[in-house]
């Protein structure tokens, strides 16, 4: 009698703990830390960003890893993640320089799957200015950047799209004048650019 009360103990355990694993590696896209976005927030642009989900970091083998990205205040950011490498992936962020738990899953392991060249999509509105860390949650220590939102940037720029398979680093300013837009994919892009500008001067 006690070794079938020990098999049912043992299975009752092993279920809770997939349990557990299953929220946590497939966490529904809601809320920690208050950063869920609040109905009636004001728009003043859209923009686009691709990563490449991969264990080895952010866009491995796709540009420079774990980019930083720069965006303006009250813009909805449309992410666009690809699956690499067959591999569990969340796409998680939080407010400040580092993980924590106060987190928002924006997309799950269940959206994102593990299937190479799956495409998953969700879009949101950064609503507090400030620093933000981008992360995987399982793959914390490889798949980690920062987002840095300029209180003062959706003020006065005009709405800009970019959608890039790359490296993006979007830098916004005061103007729509000054707003500069930089995206590099690969050396012969750079060269390129640098040739044309050659021209331009001579």
């Amino acid at each position: 009698m006690i070794g079938k009360t020990g098999i049912v103990l043992g299975v009752l355990i092993m279920l809770l703990s997939g349990l557990m694993l299953v929220f946590m590696f497939d966490a529904p896209t809601q809320s920690g830390g208050g950063l869920a976005d609040p109905s009636n927030l004001p728009v003043k642009g859209y923009m686009n960003i691709t990563l490449y989900a991969d264990a080895g970091g952010w866009n491995y083998s796709h540009g420079a890893i774990n980019p930083n990205l720069y965006f303006p205040l009250y813009y909805v950011i449309n992410f666009t993640v690809i699956e690499e490498d067959n591999l569990p992936h969340t796409l998680t962020i939080n407010q400040g320089p580092t993980e924590t738990a106060s987190s928002l899953t924006l997309l799950s392991t269940g959206q994102i799957t593990q299937s190479p060249g799956h495409v998953s999509k969700v879009s949101y509105e950064f609503f507090k200015a400030g620093i933000y860390t981008y992360w995987c949650v399982i793959h914390p220590t490889t798949m980690v950047g920062q987002i840095e939102i300029n209180s003062t940037a959706g003020n006065n720029t005009t709405a800009a799209t970019v959608s890039s398979t790359s490296n993006v680093m979007i830098h916004s300013f005061e103007s729509a004048h000054d707003l500069s837009i930089l995206v590099y994919s690969d050396l012969s892009q750079i060269l390129g650019s640098i040739k044309a500008m050659t021209y331009m001067v001579f």
